[in-house]
């Protein structure tokens, strides 16, 4: 299948998808808390925009030093290269997760992940490869692990670390269906697609995603009349709504978590050490 063949089949999709995709939000509102989609949903993002980008490098490694001849050295280099892209990009991609919001960082980091898997599916030489990896990773940072930790971290207080925990089970599921099925597709003796379409193919497909996917994304609870956690409404300030007043302060400060300001967090040693523990 050639690439405009490929690329009509992404647009159809998403045209399909954008006419079914308000239908699909209404009905994960009903029943069920919706921040519980957003934990499949978060786990689902996760696995496209990480796992071909880096469970899958050693693949691509060994497809690209048997068709140019490149070493481990240098394509290790391609990791070096996005550690350093990610500790600069960190801070930035945090602040724009409260400023932009999550629905829009997943949108931006999936366009600019699928830009990079086409721009990596045309790659002839060493520096192709590269820019190509430095693309992907801002796409991945911006659209994946610093957004969805936020948007849980805004749906849930309580069960947080169970709705993290799922979204990672969720993610790791991801990656042992979307390993083994790249190491098939890009076998260079029994692959149907080989390295470079099977690039261009996940690329279509992050474009393809990319809005349907982040028009599911609600940035926080109480947008939408639901609190953390699912909880129902403070009786204060349900009571205050019945009678047309206003709910005490008390009653108010429930449904907000006390935040910590960058000075403030700059200042606890628990944040030093996740820090350092986790890069």
């Amino acid at each position: 299948m050639t690439s405009a063949a490929l690329l009509i089949l992404a647009f159809g999709f998403v045209f399909m998808t954008l006419a079914i995709v308000p239908a699909i939000a209404r009905r994960l509102r009903g029943g069920v808390f919706y921040g519980w989609w957003l934990v499949a949903i978060s786990g689902f993002i996760m696995a496209i925009a990480t796992v071909p980008l880096f469970h899958a490098m050693s693949l691509w490694a060994v497809a690209l030093e048997r068709q140019f001849g490149w070493n481990r050295t240098q394509l290790g280099l391609a990791l070096s290269f996005t550690r350093i892209e990610g500790g600069i990009m960190g801070p930035v991609e945090g602040y724009l997760a409260d400023r932009v919001g999550t629905r829009h960082m997943v949108l931006i980091g999936l366009l600019i992940v699928g830009l990079g898997f086409l721009l990596f599916g045309q790659v002839r030489n060493l520096w192709m490869f590269y820019l190509a990896y430095i693309v992907m990773t801002l796409g991945q940072g911006l659209g994946s692990w610093v957004p969805m930790m936020t948007l849980l971290n805004h749906w849930f207080s309580r069960k947080r670390s169970m709705a993290v925990g799922w979204a990672n089970v969720c993610s790791r599921l991801g990656a042992l269906l979307l390993v083994p099925a790249i190491a098939w597709a890009i076998d260079p003796d029994h692959g149907p697609l080989g390295w470079s379409m099977t690039a261009t193919v996940l690329g279509i497909f992050a474009l393809a995603i990319a809005f349907p996917i982040s028009r599911l994304i609600r940035n926080r609870p109480q947008d939408y009349g639901l609190r953390p956690d699912g909880d129902p409404p403070a009786p204060a300030r349900t009571e205050a709504r019945q009678r047309g007043g206003q709910a005490p302060a008390a009653a108010v400060s429930e449904d907000t978590d006390a935040d910590f300001t960058a000075s403030q967090a700059l200042h606890t040693p628990a944040f030093w050490f996740i820090a350092f523990g986790h890069g």
